[in-house]
């Protein structure tokens, strides 16, 4: 079983017990931008709040730059000094958004089956596609082949991928979901970030187990209830919303001060 984490860990230790990478100015930009909506903060906000986490304001002012000139950041023409996320960012941010949604219980048994179409991609297509297919809550039957189950919509259809519905033989159901997803390795990290925001912690422990609940969210399946009864990530769902109005409100009053 997973160790608790405790908020008073050094936060680089923290962040990797709560299941994530080292920050960098970069990464702290990109959490502290997609978990605001909209996704948009003056460059004296942003230079505040990684100053929590000791990011010198010349480092975070080098990252916004070159986050601008790698198309992720773009400056906000209504207000100089401004940046939100632009681009496949803005889908990252919605596929947060969907996986804080409960989903409806009206499943008719259907499955969703997305294929690569394509029989040679570069390992940037491959981690793209991978990415895309997290995102949709999908899970990996193989290289070029993912499943779910059809109570959620499916991912968007292009021309690189060719998506279908249909049931699976009767009685299967459970047997895809054990080859697709790790349920008791998802219920151990469930567990671990419901401590991790209920926590009494100071901002920046209180961001990264936030940013950590976003990006478990994000892919974190939403089966159905009759092939996931166990529910502890519905219960970090609900306490979601409230865990983040607390903490957007102490970071208001601390970018005020």
């Amino acid at each position: 079983m997973t160790e608790a984490a405790s908020p008073g860990e050094p936060i680089d230790v923290y962040a990797e017990r709560l299941g994530m990478r080292r920050f960098t100015a970069r990464s702290l930009i990109l959490s502290v931008l997609l978990g605001s909506h909209p996704p948009r903060l003056s460059v004296t906000a942003l230079i505040d709040f990684c100053s929590l986490f000791d990011v010198a304001p010349g480092t975070v002012r080098t990252a916004l730059s070159r986050m601008v000139a790698a198309g992720e950041l773009e400056p906000d023409e209504r207000d100089d000094g401004w940046y939100g996320v632009t681009g496949e960012l803005l889908e990252r941010q919605r596929q947060q958004d969907v996986g804080r949604t409960t989903p409806g219980d009206d499943w008719d048994g259907s499955w969703w089956t997305a294929i690569a179409l394509a029989e040679s991609r570069t390992i940037a297509e491959r981690r793209r596609f991978r990415s895309t297919m997290l995102g949709a809550k999908m899970g990996e039957l193989r290289p070029a082949v993912w499943m779910r189950p059809a109570n959620i919509s499916g991912p968007h259809p292009d021309g690189a991928l060719m998506i279908s519905l249909g049931r699976p033989p009767e009685g299967t159901a459970p047997e895809l979901v054990e080859r697709l997803w790790d349920l008791e390795a998802l219920e151990t990290r469930a567990r671990l970030l419901l401590a991790a925001i209920d926590a009494d912690a100071d901002l920046p422990h209180r961001f990264i187990a936030l940013a950590a609940c976003l990006q478990y969210l994000r892919t974190e399946p939403q089966l159905p209830r009759t092939l996931a009864p166990v529910g502890t990530a519905e219960q970090l769902r609900r306490r979601y919303g409230p865990a983040e109005a607390r903490f957007q409100g102490d970071l208001s009053a601390y970018l005020r001060g």
